[in-house]
């Protein structure tokens, strides 16, 4: 008796999970408005700044996995991030993670970078940020999860 439940258990979770669909991930250099926004709205980017999008991935599962890279005119932590949200001086000198994202156009961090690991216990998200502050500006690279 408790063989024929062991058995109509895994065939249930195997044709259960075979149903699953996370969505489709994704890959750009031209993100949608509506990708950048979800970007602004899930990594605490704060409004107003001048955002030039460069690239985007979103690895759509049960933990979702978002990739950003962007310009944008602002260049202190504190005017690209939400300080009621993400703590300014938490950022600190560092360097870049290119296994985070292994899309092209997610590399090109030389150079002297501001690095922030934000954890957010519950619901359990993670944002890693590098930005590279500029002449005019900033460029910034963002990965955001959920777990």
């Amino acid at each position: 008796m408790n063989r024929r439940v062991v058995v109509l258990l895994c065939a249930s979770v195997i044709a259960l999970s075979s149903c699953l669909e996370f969505g489709r991930d994704v890959s750009t250099t031209s993100p949608s408005p509506a990708q950048v926004d979800r970007c602004q709205r899930v990594m605490y980017l704060t409004s107003g700044q001048d955002i030039t999008p460069l690239g985007f991935e979103l690895q759509d599962s049960l933990d979702d996995l978002i990739h950003f890279k962007f310009r944008t005119d602002a260049s202190a932590p504190a005017e690209i991030f939400d300080p009621s949200m993400v703590d300014p001086a938490a950022f600190d000198p560092g360097s870049f993670d290119p296994a985070a994202c292994t899309e092209d156009w997610w590399g090109g961090a030389e150079g002297e970078l501001l690095v922030l690991d934000h954890l957010e216990p519950a619901p359990a998200r993670v944002l890693s940020a590098w930005v590279r502050q500029e002449a005019e500006g900033a460029t910034v690279w963002v990965q955001w999860m959920t777990l």
